[in-house]
Formats: C-alpha cells, sequence, structure tokens
C-alpha cells in the first residue's frame, strides 16, 4: 500500500471499530488511540470524527515510534498502562509500520514484534 494512502485507510479501520461499538452520546466514555507518525499525521481528523461520534478521544501519535521501540524514539510500555488506567471503552493501537527496518533486511524477529500487549476485555496482558 502506498504511503499517501495510509492515513485514509486508518481513518476508515479508526471509524469502523468506534461505529462497531456505536454512535452516539458516549457521556465520559474514552476512545484511546495511540500510534507512530500515521496517528499523529491523522490527530485533528481521528478528534473530529471521534468527537463527532459522541466519544471522549486520548488521542497519542509519536513519529518514528515502533513496538518494539528499535529506534529508541518511544517507549510504549509505560504509555500503553498510563492509557489503560484510564479504563477507555475503546482502543486502537497503530504501530508496527516503522518495526519492517528496510523492508525485508530487519533485524527484529517477528515473534519479538507478535509479543507485544494485547488489549482484553478486562484490561491488559502482556
Amino acid at each position: 500500500m502506498n504511503r499517501p494512502l495510509l492515513v485514509p485507510t486508518a481513518l476508515i479501520g479508526i471509524a469502523g471499530v468506534v461505529a462497531a461499538v456505536g454512535v452516539g452520546s458516549h457521556g465520559d466514555q474514552g476512545v484511546v488511540v495511540a500510534g507512530d507518525s500515521l496517528t499523529a499525521q491523522a490527530d485533528a481528523q481521528i478528534n473530529l470524527v471521534v468527537t463527532a461520534d459522541g466519544w471522549q478521544p486520548i488521542v497519542q501519535g509519536v513519529s518514528g515510534s515502533s513496538i518494539t521501540n528499535r529506534n529508541a524514539v518511544f517507549d510504549w510500555s509505560t504509555r500503553i498502562n498510563e492509557l489503560a488506567a484510564l479504563h477507555p471503552a475503546v482502543v486502537v493501537i497503530e504501530l508496527g509500520t516503522n518495526d519492517c527496518g528496510n523492508c525485508g533486511d530487519d533485524s527484529t524477529p517477528p515473534s519479538t514484534v507478535s509479543s507485544g500487549r494485547c488489549a482484553t476485555s478486562d484490561g491488559w496482558s502482556g
């Protein structure tokens, strides 16, 4: 997929998740969207869509960040726990595009990338 299509595709995905959970007044229910530069570039649009659907958005995008913190840009492990402590109704994590290295000669084993934290109905597991 070429890069100009990634942000619109990510927005469609986020809108789909929020729509599946429900549209309307959600009071204090939060939607956490955390990710890399794709999330950072779409911050305003994500806030607009999520707020229009009646949710309380919490958006954090960090350019260059990755699941494994491969470039020492941002360590998501602490921040994800802080975001989970807010008890959001919906969590969208958009990470991984900076974990592929040079698309083929990456030294990060796939098992390391896939062993990240996962959202569960009861909270977070790692």
